[in-house]
């Protein structure tokens, strides 16, 4: 294959995930349906490893590019593409719960039915931080990627190792 052909076919995976993640949350959204969450049940085992596999496969074609940026480079760059998604969009929604829950003490119960308690700044940084108190949990493959992305970058060669791979899975 060559090189355009291999970014189509990566484009294409990616296009492919995206569409099973929106078919996976729009069943776990609307249905009760038993043969819906069948097929929800099956796409949960494959859908955001999809991802992961196609950000290793880009990672390790671009190892050497990272290793001549150096650590420091790297992980700048990671986080502006990671984490700073990460914390924007959790403050985004954060700062929306603060205003809605300020409409009415019917709209803050409503909230906290649904799991969005009003919560303090202190606690809204140490949820970024432990991903304990949390209200974007569909972004956790962010902040995963990012980790894995630097400990990737950390192991260097050693994870390409069987050892390493496993310990990764297991984590």
């Amino acid at each position: 294959m060559i090189k355009d052909e291999k970014k189509q076919v990566i484009q294409i995976l990616r296009a492919l995930a995206i569409i099973i993640v929106l078919i996976r949350h729009a069943i776990a959204q609307v249905s009760t349906d038993v043969f819906l969450n069948s097929i929800e049940s099956i796409i949960i085992c494959f859908h955001m490893p999809i991802f992961f596999i196609i950000a290793g496969y880009l990672f390790n074609k671009k190892i050497e590019k990272y290793k001549e940026q150096g650590f420091l480079k790297f992980v700048k760059n990671k986080m502006i593409h990671l984490i700073v998604p990460y914390v924007f969009w959790t403050v985004i929604l954060w700062l929306g719960i603060q205003i809605v829950a300020m409409m009415g003490n019917g709209i803050k119960d409503k909230l906290i039915e649904l799991g969005f308690e009003p919560i303090g700044i202190g606690m809204l940084i140490y949820g970024l931080f432990t991903y304990e108190v949390f209200y974007t949990e569909h972004l956790w493959f962010l902040y995963v990627l990012f980790i894995l992305f630097v400990l990737n970058f950390l192991l260097k060669d050693k994870g390409q190792r069987k050892e390493t791979l496993i310990i990764f899975f297991i984590i």
